[in-house]
């Protein structure tokens, strides 16, 4: 214990000028030694529960006459994202994340634009091959929380039916499926009507055999 705090007063001394008593540098060193306790406890669980966490984004620029397809239900719109495939957004953003969890790249990767077979292809037909990768690797999904990002259409409406085609797609319950969408109040390519963007993350567990 001693030697902590005479190591935490060498980093206090270079980071704080103001007076501190022995109680003080007593009381910071327990602090500090929990908190490193609690890691290592955290770091130790995830590797025993075999965890992995991705994050995904994505981004298209709105299109007069395209559809308006976003996780996989399709909006009434007179514009839709532009894109290759179908251009679902979420979907999309949704694929990046899994795929990042387990180091495998990126949908372009996976899904080349130049591969003509992907004209216009269904986006939940490509998540279900991503998550059948995942599988492959020992893992199933824990939950998935996306948030879409544009000014319009308003998407309240939808938002159940879009957890049920995610779920579906990744074999679990809607109840591990997040879909939220949001504004940027008027800023940015979003918020004037130009595009729309989406971000998901995705918790990964070891597949119990």
């Amino acid at each position: 214990m001693k030697t902590a705090v005479i190591q935490v007063k060498a980093l206090i001394h270079r980071s704080y000028a103001g007076p501190m008593t022995n109680l003080s540098y007593t009381f910071f060193a327990f602090c500090l030694g929990q908190l490193i306790i609690a890691l290592h406890e955290t770091y130790k669980l995830m590797e025993e529960l075999k965890l992995r966490i991705g994050f995904g984004f994505d981004a298209h620029r709105f299109v007069k006459g395209r559809r308006c397809i976003l996780c996989g239900v399709e909006i009434p719109c007179a514009f839709g994202p532009d894109g290759h495939s179908d251009a679902d957004v979420p979907v999309h953003a949704l694929m990046d994340a899994l795929l990042g969890a387990l180091a495998l790249g990126d949908i372009g990767r996976h899904f080349p634009e130049s591969d003509g077979k992907l004209q216009d292809a269904d986006s939940i037909e490509l998540l279900s091959k991503v998550y059948a990768m995942v599988k492959e690797r020992g893992y199933i999904l824990g939950n998935a929380d996306i948030t879409i990002v544009l000014e319009s259409p308003r998407l309240s409406h939808y938002i159940e039916a879009m957890r049920e085609r995610i779920a579906a797609a990744l074999e679990t319950d809607t109840g591990n499926i997040s879909v939220k969408a949001t504004t940027e109040e008027r800023m940015g390519y979003t918020g004037t009507g130009e595009g729309i963007s989406s971000t998901a993350a995705v918790l990964l567990t070891e597949r119990q055999i």
